[in-house]
């Protein structure tokens, strides 16, 4: 059995120093800049204050900023609490505040840091506790040492079932580190992601970004495979294309959902019969962009496309089913790749799928009830 070498990083710096006024005042103009920005929807004046020096923090909060864009907060407060100083940079306790029109005032508070910039003070995000093993990072909090163990762990089980899955096992991403952020609470998870996020989750990984984990130390070994093979099917599609994300929702989580199945995601078979025995099946047009599919139909996106993608699995066989998807990856339409991949448009495969399952059963007939004065004699 091969042992896993993990080593837990402490940053130490010598030169650290208490709250510094003159910092505090430069640091609130950063602040400020970042709150008017979240409320004027304003991607590019927000990402003036974000410190580029981490590559896969930008990436996270360009896809915060471009949400901005399209949900603007209502009200944004950022403050900072008691701050060290050193190393050309501070942290301390970050606290956001805000309001989405129509929503109930939300917070969110973590140690942070921001880093200076010529003159300014950019933004960089949380400050965290590093466990390394080969091939992987895990960020996270004090505390959570034997978590990241566990989870760094976790992911080497995984990592080689999910790259064989996409046939990418001689691909660069087979060599590449994998960062990993686990947070202790959904809000601040969803907080990361954009200030608009409501739905509960418990992993996340958009093209270039760390995946994001919701884990605690009572998550068990099994439920962190299940969770860490689905987040690196992610992962692994964004490897196909340039243009994989913009693919239907329910192929991203249905592959996904694919990738996890080994570890504990064969949830969709059983479901997704009842709903068409039921005539509760919504066509996938219906379920194929994040931003506008409404909530009570996001659990029709992993089951109906986790079931979808296992039969053009059966179907096309797994090269098939990985050129179809690369085919979107770099373009393509579901149409376009269907057609080019299958030799059928991808109308006739959904029937083609939807014959695998029961045929929705007629609505029980209504019975009225027997008035006085209807009944037979009277």
């Amino acid at each position: 059995m091969k042992t896993l070498m993990l080593c837990v990083m402490v940053l130490v710096s010598p030169a650290w120093a208490t709250d510094d006024p003159a910092i505090r005042r430069d640091v609130e103009v950063t602040m400020r800049a970042m709150a008017a920005a979240a409320v004027a929807g304003d991607a590019e004046a927000y990402l003036v204050n974000v410190w580029e020096g981490d590559p896969l923090f930008l990436n996270e909060q360009k896809y915060f900023a471009n949400d901005l864009r399209k949900k603007p907060a209502a009200e944004v407060s950022i403050t900072l609490g008691e701050f060290e100083v050193g190393d050309g940079s501070i942290r301390g306790p970050i606290t956001w505040t805000w309001t989405m029109p129509e929503r109930k005032p939300r917070t969110v508070t973590f140690k942070g840091r921001f880093v200076q910039d010529g003159a300014a003070w950019k933004y960089a995000g949380e400050t965290w506790d590093q466990s390394n093993a080969e091939g992987v990072e895990v960020l996270h909090d004090p505390g959570l040492e034997d978590l990241a163990t566990r989870t760094a762990e976790a992911f080497v089980a995984i990592r080689r079932h999910v790259e064989e899955g996409f046939d990418l096992s001689d691909a660069p991403l087979a060599t590449r580190t994998q960062q990993i952020k686990i947070y202790g609470s959904m809000k601040h998870l969803q907080a990361s992601i954009c200030l608009g996020y409501e739905t509960p989750l418990g992993g996340w990984n958009e093209p270039g970004e760390p995946i994001k984990l919701l884990a605690s130390n009572r998550t068990s070994p099994a439920e962190l495979r299940r969770l860490l093979a689905h987040e690196y099917g992610h992962v692994a599609t964004f490897e196909l294309g340039p243009k994989a994300n913009s693919m239907p929702w329910w192929a991203l989580e249905g592959v996904a959902e694919l990738a996890g199945e080994k570890y504990g995601t064969g949830r969709s078979d059983g479901v997704v019969r009842a709903w068409a025995k039921a005539g509760r099946l919504p066509p996938f047009a219906d379920i194929s962009d994040f931003d506008i599919t409404p909530a009570k139909n996001h659990g029709f996106v992993y089951a109906m496309g986790h079931h979808m993608i296992s039969f053009i699995s059966e179907r096309f066989a797994r090269t098939g089913r990985n050129r179809w998807l690369s085919a979107m990856a770099h373009g393509r339409s579901i149409d376009e790749a269907s057609l080019e991949v299958f030799s059928i448009d991808f109308a006739t495969l959904e029937r083609e799928w939807k014959a695998t399952l029961p045929a929705p059963e007629p609505p029980a007939e209504k019975v009225e009830p027997v008035k006085d004065g209807d009944a037979e004699g009277s």
